[in-house]
Order: structure tokens, then sequence, then C-alpha cells
């Protein structure tokens, strides 16, 4: 039995069609400034830190669930 490497996550294209619905969904809740993403993308594990593509600041579950369902429209 051979073993598959693991493959590297996609990143999000910062002009593509996921980030504008997320933007229109959130407005300037919606942040891809590296600041704000390197903040989001650190804990205490022992894992490599990795910046995601964006950060929703969602206010209600119904925007998580919209946000949600968008990544996963967009895969």
């Amino acid at each position: 039995m051979t073993a598959t490497p693991p493959t590297k996550p996609s990143r999000v294209d910062p002009a593509g069609p996921l980030l504008d619905e997320l933007s229109a969904l959130l407005g300037d809740r919606l942040s891809t400034a590296p600041a704000v993403r390197e903040h989001h993308g650190k804990d205490e594990s022992f894992h490599r830190p990795v910046s995601p593509d964006a950060v929703a600041f969602v206010r209600s579950t119904e925007e998580a669930s919209a946000a949600v369902a968008a990544c996963a429209r967009h895969k």
C-alpha cells in the first residue's frame, strides 16, 4: 500500500467569486488585510501558523451559515 502525500490546501483567489460573494454578504466585516489574517492564523498548538485567505466577522448564526454555504459552493 502506497501512502498518498498530503496536498496543499488551495488558496482563494483574492479577486475571485467567493470573496466577492462574502464581501457582498458582510461588507467591511470581511477582511483580507495581511495583519488581520496573520493574527487569526495563530494559536497555541504546535502546528505551523498559516494565515487564512480572509477573516469573516459574522454577527449571527444566519450570517455564519450563509458564509459556510458560500464556501461550500465555491469549494
